[in-house]
């Protein structure tokens, strides 16, 4: 990556050479001993355990309170499929939901299940008053992006989750877009379930993630897979006990690679400060903005200066064009079909020269 311009960290982060030293150290020790000893599996405990507690401390959250999952994608399932729907029931999100988001949701119109849509593409100067009218007594759940991926507005979640609540409806935020690029503390903003992915902007390895359950919110879902470590006891002829903490909601095995290399990206992003990073990333945004919006052929649709990702129209040309044109100059973005916007991703890793690079590559577009 060191001849590109990388601007699309909301698909993928680069991995840092810790990550990557850490992710084949990993592998090469299950080359040379083998997967199947009981050293193996104690390794594969404790690694969780450790990410659990990294997890915990950058989201002020307790480490019982976390699942570990292969994406945000089975995060959002394992809260929307283990909820108790019945006919008639109601859910509310937005329209402009990463497709991930709409799949569980829209799995559930055979059951008879509800959903409302609030306007965001428009901005959202409105939203709260959009949600007061949505709500009815059979609203079951809020599912929203903290984030939106293809504007990137961050929502005004804590409003929203405080008039949710107020109805006892319960609050699902999709993380893809802010974990790891704004400063996270669940005890103040008081979700029920959060959703997030280790790829993006942790910059570890993909099918890595987590999955948020407050200890108040544990009543509203039931397991829909259960997995071996899901189990704490089990009588054939009685009855089964599941753990009480995360453990319940994880369903699948995640390669110990990924596992070492989502433990060494938390450990660099942590390193890095929260409050410091997202700082940083929203500095090197407004410098974009401020350069972008002199460009006359570029319309922003950000609705206000973002946290980290910039959405913008070319006069005349598709998202997919101005993509590829970039890409011809290796500069690597993201056409955003849903809006047709080419969507630019800014870490706090990228530099104001690379950030005036593209601005020039733009002007010759």
């Amino acid at each position: 990556m060191q001849h590109q311009l990388y601007f699309n960290t909301g698909t993928c982060g680069p991995l840092p050479v810790s990550v990557t030293n850490r992710m084949k150290a990993a592998l090469d020790e299950q080359l040379q001993t083998g997967r199947a000893d009981l050293r193996h599996f104690e390794q594969i405990i404790s690694l969780k355990k450790e990410i659990k507690e990294l997890l915990a401390l950058m989201i002020n959250s307790a480490p019982e309170e976390i699942s570990l999952t292969s994406s945000t994608t089975e995060g959002l399932n394992i809260v929307i499929n283990g909820m108790d729907w019945r006919y008639g029931d109601e859910v509310i999100t937005t329209n402009a939901e990463h497709p991930t988001g709409y799949g569980p949701l829209f799995n559930l119109k055979s059951r008879g299940v509800k959903i409302h849509f609030l306007d965001v593409l428009g901005g959202y100067d409105s939203i709260a008053g959009q949600l007061q009218s949505l709500i009815s007594p059979r609203t079951r759940l809020l599912s929203i992006s903290h984030t939106v991926y293809c504007t990137g507005d961050r929502l005004p979640a804590e409003e929203l989750i405080d008039i949710a609540h107020l109805h006892n409806i319960p609050v699902l935020l999709d993380g893809a877009q802010s974990f790891g690029a704004i400063a996270l503390d669940m005890r103040k903003l008081q979700c029920d379930f959060y959703a997030a992915p280790g790829q993006k902007w942790i910059c570890g390895p993909e099918g890595t993630g987590f999955l948020f359950v407050s200890s108040r919110a544990r009543q509203y879902i039931q397991p829909v897979f259960t997995s071996y470590t899901a189990i704490k006891e089990i009588d054939l002829y009685n009855h089964m006990e599941l753990e009480t903490d995360g453990q319940a909601f994880e369903s699948c095995t995640i390669q110990p690679g990924a596992l070492a290399g989502m433990h060494e990206a938390l450990r660099w992003i942590h390193s890095a400060g929260p409050e410091e990073k997202e700082k940083r990333n929203k500095n090197l945004s407004s410098y974009a903005w401020n350069l972008f919006t002199d460009n006359p052929r570029l319309t922003i649709i950000n609705h206000h200066q973002p946290d980290n990702l910039i959405s913008f129209l070319v006069e005349g040309m598709s998202s997919a064009e101005v993509s590829a044109r970039l890409l011809e100059n290796a500069v690597i973005v993201r056409p955003v079909p849903i809006t047709d916007a080419v969507r630019i991703s800014i870490g706090f890793y990228n530099t104001e020269e690379e950030i005036e690079k593209v601005n020039r590559y733009l002007r010759l577009l």
